[in-house]
């Protein structure tokens, strides 16, 4: 062999060891930092939590069926507070799920997935007691688009995650529901892959805001400037992606629960599991600066299955949703890392 060509080789074994080993977009966990959830000492009997809000100091607990939609705990203690809402097909009435969108200054806004409908209210507060006061519904055409999660701006825009009928999962929309841009894709066309393939978690700061895909590991951190634009500030796979035809290949583990934004931080919570696994406990809390920093790989040592998440206004409490043996609101002081 000449020289030149031994040159050649060896240049392509460099580069292929390069993009196996050191692929700068494949997240390494670190250590693992153990930390233990404590119950409420008050226990309340609730459906599976779609989500966890922190609304004036109030949890709002969005349950899946039940009575009633929103159950409000106090988060000290966790004593229910009231029951609140009406299932239905009336104005401001829930179907079976409930999705908070998040709030834009002081208004709520809630996707009724069922109805294909997103209500708006306005947040107040009586007697140190948060409420909800209906405001309106905009609906949006079962046939044209099918939404999951989405999560409001603070310039009043709105991100949600389209299943169908888009080449990219993600939408930019205003308040209006006008399509403004169709971005957040691994992939040229999600609709050659399995319907709901690229379901995503959303949650924002400020006009700032991040996707957690649930069926695989990858997270991605977007900006929103102008009248549509959207700029990727950074992203990760937790492994590398692979698919088998159009499914996802048996390798691939299970991504994300839930993610939430802080002033500071970004706080998800991770499967890390394959689907065909007996034991299946969800268990790690990763916690992220804005600028995709990982700063903790948190282990709750419970050996509960954790599901939705909320921070408290300090950053220094998670409150995180269980559901074995029975749905509960767990909380974890993290104050002395942060």
């Amino acid at each position: 062999m000449s020289n030149m060509k031994k040159l050649f080789v060896f240049i392509m074994f460099l580069a292929c060891t390069a993009c196996t080993t050191n692929n700068p977009y494949i997240l390494d966990l670190g250590e693992e930092i153990p930390i233990e959830a404590v119950s409420y000492p008050n226990e309340v009997i609730m459906g599976n939590p779609l989500d966890i809000n922190l609304i004036n100091n109030n949890l709002y607990i969005f349950v899946y069926q039940g009575d009633y939609p929103i159950l409000i705990l106090d988060p000290e203690d966790g004593h229910l507070i009231k029951e609140w809402g009406a299932r239905g097909n009336g104005p401001g009435e829930f179907g079976d799920y409930p999705i908070p969108w998040g709030r834009c200054k002081d208004k709520l806004f809630i996707h009724d997935e069922n109805r294909f409908i997103v209500h708006q209210y306005d947040i107040k507060e009586q007697e140190g007691i948060s409420s909800l006061s209906f405001v309106k519904d905009f609906a949006f055409s079962r046939f044209k688009y099918t939404f999951g999660y989405g999560t409001f701006l603070e310039n009043g825009k709105v991100v949600v995650n389209s299943i169908n009928n888009t080449p990219q999962p993600l939408m930019l929309m205003n308040l209006q529901l006008d399509s403004l841009n169709n971005f957040g894709g691994v992939v040229p066309d999600q609709n050659e892959y399995s319907l709901g393939l690229f379901t995503s978690e959303l949650a924002s700061y400020g006009n700032t805001f991040v996707q957690a895909m649930k069926n695989f590991g990858y997270l991605a951190c977007y900006e929103q400037t102008g009248e549509k634009d959207v700029t990727l500030k950074w992203k990760y796979y937790l492994q590398p992606l692979k698919f088998k035809d159009n499914q996802l290949d048996k390798s691939m583990k299970e991504g994300f629960c839930s993610i939430k934004m802080t002033k500071n931080y970004i706080f998800a919570v991770y499967k890390g599991c394959l689907p065909t696994d007996e034991k299946r406990i969800f268990n790690h809390i990763l916690m992220f600066d804005h600028n995709g920093k990982l700063l903790r790989n948190f282990r709750v040592t419970n050996n509960d299955s954790l599901g939705k998440i909320e921070i408290s206004e300090d950053e220094k409490t998670i409150y995180v949703s269980c559901y074995e043996p029975e749905p509960a609101i767990l909380r974890i002081d993290i104050s002395e890392y942060v």
